[in-house]
């Protein structure tokens, strides 16, 4: 039969980070992020800081035996401001994804308005953590108040 009125299939993406379990299309307002391509023909300046930046990533993302592959995605969850800085932003917290990156503290969580207030305690024990990471790596952390987060 001919699919009249329906829409083409789309690519549903997984989070590749450990213990990440988001899925395009399943959560609202999550996006889901590359990893990072060596860039070439743009430089050697260009080329060098894709290199390193694709190793950090995929240092970060800390699977074992792992090579990502063209689908391989980092959900926005593991952002400081919810997506990655630019290339040559290469100061910047969000240049490498820090947050919940699999070998985070985990809080047990009542139920009701316990864990609710769990929840937010995580996060913002993650947000710590990774503020410390990223500190001793010097990284500059974004700062939401000072809207660096565009």
């Amino acid at each position: 039969g001919q699919s009249i009125g329906k829409e083409p299939k789309k690519m549903v993406f997984t989070c590749c980070v450990v213990n990440c379990y988001n899925r395009s299309g399943r959560e609202k307002g999550v996006s889901f992020f590359s990893i990072p391509a060596v860039v070439e023909h743009q430089g050697d300046k260009t080329k060098e800081l894709s290199m390193k930046r694709r190793h950090e990533w995929i240092k970060r993302i800390n699977r074992k035996n792992w090579t990502p592959s063209k689908y391989a995605r980092v959900c926005s969850d593991h952002f400081l401001c919810g997506k990655p800085s630019m290339l040559y932003d290469d100061t910047n917290a969000d240049w490498v994804p820090s947050l919940k990156m699999g070998n985070a503290l985990t809080l047990s969580t009542g139920n009701g308005g316990l864990e609710a207030r769990n929840n937010i305690m995580k996060r913002e024990l993650e947000v710590a953590e990774a503020m410390l990471l990223l500190s001793a790596m010097g990284r500059e952390i974004p700062s939401t108040a000072a809207g660096k987060c565009l």
